[in-house]
Formats: C-alpha cells, sequence, structure tokens
C-alpha cells in the first residue's frame, strides 16, 4: 500500500450494474484494464481462467488485466444476483521512462490483490460501491473528476475490510493450531502442545477441532503429512527414507506401512507408478496435462470447454460437472473426495478457503495465467508430477514444429502484417504479445501490425481507431452469444470497418477462440497446424 501513495493513480474508467436470474451470466473477455466485481445481493459462481469461487452478497472480486472473467447467478436461486462491476486502470506517471502503465503482477499487488480471488467486504464498504455507481451513472464530465476521490475511498475500505477479515481469522485460536499442522507438518507436534496453543485443555481441543473440521487433530496431521509425501515422490528421486523425515516421521518404516494402508501403494511403487489420477480444475490445467501425455482422471469444465475438447480433440473427458457454476464448493469437493485422485491442478486464482480445503485431499498445484509464459507453466506443471522429460521432449519437438512452419509462413505471407481481435458482447479487442500474440508473432515470426507490439495481452479498441492499426491481414473471431453477434453485424456493415486495408483486399479471416485463446502448450501445437491452413488458403472468408 506505501505504493499507492508515491506516484500511482487508480483512474475509474467505466461503472456498469449487472443483474442476473437464475441461469443467467456475464462475461468480460480479457479487458485490457482491471476490474472489482462487487455482490449488492443475491448468490451465485465467479469464474477467473477456468477457476471458480463462490459468490455471496458483500464479497468482491479482483481481475488483472486480460483475465477471462464470468459471473452466473446460482442454478436454484430466487433472488436477483445483482452485481457493480467497477473497471479501472493503474498509472504511474512518475516514472514515464519506465512506461506510463505498470505491468499487470505489478499493479495488482499495490492494491494487496495478488493473492486472492474473492474478498469480504464490510456492509459500509458495498454502500460506498453503490453510492459510486448511483453518482456516475449521472455526473458529467466535471463530476466523474470529483468522483475519482471517492473511488479511491472505496479501494481504500475494500483492502482494509481485506486486512481486517485475515487478523479476524488469525486471531481465532482453534484455526491458529490448524494452520500451524498444515504449515509445520514435518515438526514433532503434540496434541498437548496444539491445546496450550489454542488455550484449552487437550480433551476439549480434540472435540472442538472434530466439530469444526470434521476430523480429530491427528488424523488431520497424519493426512498433512501424507500429502507432502505424495507431493515429493511424484515430483522429486528421493528416497523412502528422505521422504520419511522430510514430512515428520523418524521411522521410515512405520512411515511405509502408514502410507501403504493409506495410499493403497507403498511408498516407492508410487513414485514409480506412471498411472497417476490427476484431477484439473478449468481449461489451462487440461491443456497443459495434455501437453504432458496425460489425460486427467477427471476435469471441472463448463458446457462451452467440453464441447470444445469433444469437438476439436476428439477426446471425452470425465467431468466434475458440465458447468462449475451449477453446483457450490461442497459438491466439488466432494466428488473430489470420491474420486481420490494423486494431484489436483488448477490454472488462475482460487478462493483461498477453497484452495485450503482441496489441500487436505490431495497435493494442489496453482499456476496463475499472469504471473509466467505457457512454457514457464508447462514445466511447472510437469515438475510438480513427476514428468520433467515429457515437458523438455514437447517443447523440444514443439520447437522443430514452429521452425518449419515459420520458414513456410515467410514464403506465404512474407512482409504482411497481421492483427488478431475479437467481438466480445459491445467491445472490440486486439492481442498484443501474450496469448495468440505468443504464436503468431514469436513462435511463427509473423509481422504484428502496427501498435500490436506494444500491447502486452489485449487492448479495448473503437471501431474508428481501427485503421490506425494498418493490418494487411486480420485474424478476426466473434464470441457466439447474441450480443456479440449483434456486435459484430454492426460492425461489418460501418464505414470503418469497410475502410480498412484487410477488408478491401478480402484478407479478413474467420477463427474460432478454441484453440486460439486458450494459452496452452496442448492447443499452441494446434495453432501451429490451424495457421499453416489458414494461410495457405487462396480466399481468406469474412
Amino acid at each position: 500500500m506505501d505504493e499507492l501513495a508515491q506516484g500511482v493513480w487508480l483512474l475509474p474508467w467505466r461503472i456498469e450494474r449487472v443483474r442476473l436470474t437464475k441461469g443467467m451470466k456475464w462475461e468480460a473477455c480479457r479487458t485490457d484494464r482491471h476490474l472489482l466485481a462487487i455482490a449488492v445481493a443475491g448468490e451465485g459462481r465467479a469464474k477467473l481462467n477456468g477457476s471458480s469461487a463462490r459468490l455471496c452478497k458483500r464479497r468482491i472480486c479482483g481481475v488483472r488485466p486480460g483475465q477471462h472473467f464470468e459471473v452466473a447467478a446460482a442454478a436454484g436461486a430466487e433472488e436477483l444476483l445483482e452485481l457493480l462491476v467497477l473497471e479501472f486502470a493503474v498509472h504511474r506517471p512518475a516514472r514515464k521512462a519506465e512506461g506510463d502503465s505498470l505491468n499487470a503482477k505489478a499493479e495488482t499487488e499495490l492494491l494487496g490483490m495478488s493473492g486472492w480471488f474473492a474478498v469480504p467486504a464490510e456492509e459500509s464498504t458495498v454502500a460506498l460501491g453503490e453510492r459510486l455507481a448511483e453518482q456516475w451513472e449521472t455526473a458529467d464530465e466535471l463530476a466523474r473528476l470529483r468522483l475519482h476521490a471517492l473511488f479511491l475511498e472505496f479501494v481504500y475500505r475494500m483492502v482494509r475490510d481485506e486486512r481486517e477479515h485475515g487478523r479476524r481469522q488469525a486471531g481465532d485460536p482453534l484455526e491458529a493450531a490448524r494452520q500451524r499442522m498444515h504449515d509445520r507438518y514435518n515438526e514433532n507436534v503434540t496434541v498437548g502442545q496444539l491445546a496450550r496453543w489454542a488455550g484449552s485443555s487437550a480433551t476439549h481441543f480434540r472435540e472442538r477441532f472434530r466439530s469444526r473440521y470434521g476430523i480429530g487433530p491427528l488424523e488431520y496431521l497424519t493426512a498433512a503429512r501424507l500429502r507432502a509425501a505424495r507431493r515429493l515422490l511424484l515430483s522429486a528421486d528421493r528416497s523412502v527414507r528422505e521422504v520419511a523425515h522430510q514430512v515428520g516421521y523418524r521411522d521410515e518404516f512405520y512411515f511405509s506401512r502408514l502410507f501403504k494402508k493409506r495410499v493403497g501403494l507403498a511408498p516407492s511403487a508410487y513414485a514409480q507408478s506412471r498411472d497417476r489420477r490427476i484431477a484439473a480444475l478449468g481449461y489451462p490445467a487440461v491443456g497443459q496435462l495434455l501437453a504432458l501425455g496425460v489425460r486427467p482422471a477427471a476435469a471441472a469444465l463448463n458446457d462451452r470447454w467440453s464441447a470444445y475438447y469433444r469437438s476439436y480433440y476428439r477426446i471425452e473427458l470425465p467431468l466434475f460437472r458440465t458447468d462449475p457454476f451449477a453446483a457450490e464448493a461442497d459438491e466439488l469437493l466432494g466428488e473430489l473426495g470420491r474420486l481420490s485422485p494423486d494431484a489436483i491442478i488448477g490454472g488462475g486464482f482460487q478462493d483461498r478457503l477453497l484452495r485450503e480445503r482441496l489441500d487436505r485431499i490431495a497435493p494442489v498445484l496453482f499456476t496463475p495465467w499472469s504471473d509466467s509464459d505457457w512454457r514457464e507453466q508447462l514445466r511447472t506443471t510437469a515438475a510438480f508430477i513427476g514428468r520433467s522429460e515429457e515437458a523438455e521432449r514437447f517443447l523440444s519437438g514443439y520447437g522443430r514444429k514452429a521452425a518449419a512452419a515459420r520458414e513456410r509462413l515467410s514464403a506465404s505471407v512474407g512482409r504482411e502484417t497481421v492483427m488478431a481481435m475479437c467481438v466480445s458482447q459491445d467491445r472490440l479487442l486486439v492481442y498484443g504479445r501474450r496469448n495468440i500474440g505468443a504464436v503468431l508473432y514469436e513462435d511463427l515470426g509473423l509481422h504484428p501490425a502496427r501498435n500490436v507490439a506494444e500491447i502486452d495481452d489485449v487492448a479495448e479498441v473503437a471501431a474508428e481507431r481501427l485503421a490506425e492499426f494498418e493490418a494487411d491481414r486480420i485474424l478476426l473471431m466473434v464470441w457466439e452469444d447474441e450480443a456479440s453477434r449483434a456486435a459484430w453485424s454492426r460492425l461489418r456493415s460501418s464505414a470503418h470497418w469497410q475502410r480498412l486495408r484487410a477488408v478491401r483486399s478480402q484478407r479478413v479471416q474467420r477463427i474460432s477462440p478454441f484453440p486460439w485463446l486458450e494459452y496452452t502448450a496442448f492447443a499452441h501445437n494446434a495453432v501451429i497446424d490451424e495457421a499453416l491452413k489458414l494461410f495457405a488458403a487462396k480466399r481468406p472468408v469474412e
């Protein structure tokens, strides 16, 4: 927060009130600014890059630039889900030499948002958000300047509420004891010690712990140690003795007997087994696992993504549910518990409490979408499940394939410039160096249209600004929802569109968001094939 007082500007850009009845969805597709979604009333689920969290009154979701964010009303809810969506930018004008805008990770850390997906807020904070929205709707340009101060007050209260919530949780002695076991499972901890930390007798502590968490303290400690052991055996070449000592057991033979009893395999057999049950939460995890030759034992995907894998890759993935919004976290946890996976892998943010509950089922890995590129994410995933050799083999093959494709495209496309864009509801999005650009401009060596290289991930542009990119070729995506199709119909008949160089020369080509926007190793391998077919076409079709 100190950074906020040192020349950083938070600039509110747009405030929208969204009302959803049961079954309805609202989405923001990879905006180039931050979003805050405030639940004013009702219940539903929010999803960020395939990872979902429960959304209820007085919860605020924070979304980084470049993320795909969706909200849906609960399937069985009678009450309207009402949201306030605040879109804003973060600038540091005092550092012109380094560029006006901070990168997404630095911006988010300034707001204290690097470690959460959905945070609680006080009633007064939500009320301030409603006041801000009401005044924004009727304010003229001068009045909105005054509302900037109100917005800063809202951000301050939001961060304050989150920190107060964390302090209250830390002040819970029972939760502190559980967290101590979770974090320091490898230490020699007794129930008596835990009870003293919690300020109660051993008997009372056992009863309270089991009543709250559904499991005794020693059972919880054992589960935490065995999860850590499975993680070590999955990802590293260690002896059984080393693993036993690292997770808190001095007697490796006792550890081996306990491990076999609970897991079903001896530690050495488990380490050598290639047939592991991996649960994937969201499409980023699925795409990385498939590149490593691992078909998930089950995946949590919505209808759009499951249909895509079925139609495009001819892959049938066993699903926890067809729509992650349709069930609460308890249902997901119950299905995961019955599956008993060896590991759980997801991408993007995740509700902190849900993350902890997942960690009680199996070793968990989450790789935030914005914090690393797809190659690093692949290597991280591979190291977690003991498939680093497969990752390097995939990347080596991908490099050779990309080099061969680059040579062919150089001959067919030459110096022509390329721009990828998307019509998403009422927004026109142009993609930059990351995501689709990582394949087009870096791996395949195509030339980005003017100003595209200045875009980190994605930028929203007005129709009248499209001509400034001077693109020779346009790759166009249109989402299948009614609003996006209507927006595309208006755009294609507009003078702004008809004047574009690529339109006049009939070099606008329609592509599907899948696999072009997936940003995983498996999808990028498919994008190379798609690009070769696309640019080989003699007559691109709009």
